[in-house]
Order: C-alpha cells, then sequence, then structure tokens
C-alpha cells in the first residue's frame, strides 16, 4: 500500500486533498500540525509527506528537519506553499524537500508529481 502523509494546519486544504490521493490508489491521513504528524508517523508509516510549510507551532521546516534527523530512512517530503518565489523554492531544496509545489493546490500537478517521486522511491506494498 502506498501511504501518503498530508501535514496542514487548514483542514479544507488536506481533508480534499486526502480524498484525492484515496482515489489515486493511495491510503492517506491527514495531520494537523508538527506534533500530530510526528506522533502519527510512528504508527502510519508514510512513504511519502505532503507539508504545509507556514504552519503554527512547528512550521514545515522545522518539521522537515526533526523527520529527517530522525528517521533512520525518511521518506520524500514535498513542501506545499503559498510562496513561490526563486528564493522560497531554492530555501525548500536546500532544506531537503524533493518538490516544492503552490498552494492552492494543483491536483494535477500534485498527481503527477507523486507519480514521478514513485517512479524513484520503493513504496510499501
Amino acid at each position: 500500500m502506498k501511504k501518503v502523509l498530508v501535514v496542514d494546519d487548514q483542514a479544507d486544504c488536506s481533508e480534499p486533498m486526502a480524498r484525492l490521493l484515496g482515489l489515486c490508489g493511495f491510503e492517506a491521513a491527514c495531520a494537523a500540525d508538527g506534533r500530530a504528524a510526528l506522533d502519527m508517523l510512528d504508527g502510519f508509516g508514510a512513504d511519502l509527506i505532503l507539508l504545509d510549510l507556514a504552519m503554527p507551532g512547528m512550521d514545515g521546516y522545522a518539521l522537515i528537519h526533526t523527520i529527517s534527523t530522525t528517521l533512520p530512512h525518511p521518506p520524500p517530503m514535498i513542501a506545499m506553499s503559498g510562496h513561490m518565489s526563486e528564493r522560497d523554492v531554492q530555501r525548500s531544496v536546500e532544506a531537503g524537500f524533493a518538490r516544492h509545489l503552490g498552494k492552492p493546490a494543483d491536483y494535477q500537478r500534485l498527481v503527477e508529481t507523486i507519480a514521478e517521486l514513485a517512479k524513484n522511491v520503493n513504496f510499501a506494498e
């Protein structure tokens, strides 16, 4: 099963994304903040994480750092942000994100990006 964790403090963003991913054959779960995401990673075992950058408390940059330094094999992570300047995208790449996509989500591009990453990642079956 291909598992995707969607982390966003706005349910009106994360829930439709999770439903779309479900229609595409993924098992998707939502977390409303960084702490909840860390708690869920243990039991859910995500193969890919979609991560909002601008969240209260632990933002996306702090979360990717925590995940990358605590998990022996962290899953690829996609940054989701309303900030799309060249500098914003570069900062995401430097932080370790596999991709940086805009919000509101372009669902076609999201699905294409996940499919592209799936070619390079051994999603759990």
